[in-house]
Parts: structure tokens; C-alpha cells; sequence
């Protein structure tokens, strides 16, 4: 019934946009900001039902939860932006539970160079949970160095980003530095 109704609310018809921009670049956006949203309430849900049935590494994303995420990682729908920043907060548990998926639906949207948008968007929703995963690191490295020079961008989430890169280069990830 849950996943019924989240298909629901995801096919409703387009809500405004609440995403202030400054030119063109969306304007800093917090993890209950985006939750608030009916498109936050659907990935929240989704996201808590995934959890609640245990994480474990390598076992991939569940086949009735996945087609979810993957919708909601669809950036030509901007009213999905909110559950991005959603997502994004979950990207290590993503990782370590399907790799591949996260690499192919949620790593993308952390390139400035694609979409600053976007970027900006899932790395202040990243940053509200990074958490330290060498793995993961490695393959967001890229990503995370170009970040350095939209610092400014992130608004407060900028002494986040500072303070995630410091554990970063004092936890020495080989590969990494």
C-alpha cells in the first residue's frame, strides 16, 4: 500500500518549484527543507523503509524500492531535486549496499561540471551525513576536489565541506591523497 501511494504522489502533477535561484544556481537547501516537500515525504518513506530492513553490504537495493530511487535520481524532473537531497544523505549506505546502482544514478549528480544545479543541491545533503568510506572516496575524489572551488556556494555547508576534506587528509585514504 506504502509503495502504492509513493507512486501516487510521484505521478501527481508538477508542484511548484521552491528552489530559489541566484544566477541560475539553486539557492542552499536543508535536509528538513527538502523532507517538508510531498516529493521529500515519498523519498523519506522509501528511504526508511529500506533501512528498516537492514543494510548489508554488496546485497544490492531491493527490486520494489530501486525503480523508486531511480526515478527519483531522474534530474530532467526538477520537483524531484528535494528527494536528491534526500538520497545524497544516504550516499554511503547507498554505496556500500549497491555500488553499482550509486555509481550509475547518484555519483553523477556530485559533478559541477554536468549540472551545478544538482551538484550543489546533493552536496549539501551529503554533507548533513558524510561519513568516511575509502572506497567510496576514491571513486568521488574527482568530484570532491572540484567541490574546493564552488566552496562558496555551499553557504554554511562550506565549513562542512572543510571539516569532511580535513578527516579526509588526516585519516591519510591510500589512493586518495
Amino acid at each position: 500500500i506504502m509503495l502504492d501511494l509513493c507512486r501516487r504522489i510521484m505521478n501527481q502533477p508538477n508542484e511548484m518549484s521552491t528552489w530559489n535561484t541566484l544566477d541560475g544556481v539553486a539557492d542552499q537547501q536543508s535536509i528538513d527543507e527538502a523532507a517538508s516537500r510531498s516529493i521529500g515525504f515519498v523519498a523519506g518513506a522509501l528511504i526508511n523503509l529500506w533501512v528498516q530492513r537492514g543494510l548489508n553490504d554488496k546485497a544490492c537495493l531491493p527490486v520494489d524500492i530501486e525503480p523508486f530511487f531511480t526515478q527519483l535520481c531522474d534530474t530532467q524532473v526538477d520537483r524531484f531535486r528535494h528527494s536528491r537531497v534526500l538520497l545524497s544523505s544516504q550516499l554511503t549506505n547507498l554505496y556500500r549496499v549497491d555500488p553499482q546502482w550509486t555509481a550509475q544514478y547518484l555519483l553523477p549528480l556530485f559533478d559541477w561540471s554536468r549540472n551545478a544545479v544538482e551538484a550543489r543541491s546533493v552536496w549539501q545533503g551529503f554533507l548533513e551525513s558524510a561519513r568516511l568510506h575509502p572506497p567510496l572516496l576514491l571513486i568521488l575524489k574527482p568530484h570532491l576536489l572540484a567541490t574546493a572551488h564552488h566552496y562558496a556556494e555551499l553557504h554554511e555547508r562550506g565549513e562542512m565541506f572543510a571539516s569532511f576534506l580535513t578527516k579526509v587528509a588526516l585519516d591519510r585514504v591510500d589512493g586518495f591523497i
